[in-house]
């Protein structure tokens, strides 16, 4: 019987073996992150208000009794108030994602001032009302596209 020679191996090719392992899973994690991130990021476009269509609800009065006469004023003075997401417990713990004049996104707590003559007042899974100098307004939740 022949005895076979232990040969063992030499330890430089083990670390550049490791080494080219580790690199390329750090690769592949990289690609999967960025294009997750561009795949399911929010959409940024903003809309400003002289591009959006104008919402009329002459319809609605009329379902209640009242008239389509002499709407209200269809702008609101102001900044423009944009809703980007919502967390509605509904135990008072609920909070609005809002961007305030397409500036930087800020997050508000019911009940609490927006902004100087800005509450907000009730957070709903599909929306938001605030009162801006004493007038209820209803902010919706873009439709996902």
């Amino acid at each position: 019987m022949q005895a076979t020679p232990n040969i063992r191996a030499h330890p430089v090719p083990n670390i550049f073996t490791a080494l080219a392992t580790s690199a390329a899973l750090l690769l592949l994690c990289a690609v999967m992150a960025y294009w997750t991130w561009a795949w399911l990021a929010p959409d940024t476009a903003v809309i400003t208000p002289e591009a959006a269509a104008p919402q009329t609800t002459d319809a609605a009065k009329q379902l209640f009794g009242g008239s389509a006469q002499n709407p209200l004023p269809a702008t609101a003075s102001g900044p423009v108030v944009r809703l980007t997401g919502v967390a509605a417990a509904g135990n008072g713990e609920s909070y609005a994602v809002l961007q305030i004049d397409a500036g930087r996104a800020i997050t508000v707590r019911e009940g609490a001032d927006i902004m100087p003559g800005m509450r907000l007042l009730q957070v709903m899974p599909s929306g938001i009302a605030i009162e801006r100098h004493g007038r209820r307004e209803t902010i919706a939740l873009p439709e996902k596209k």
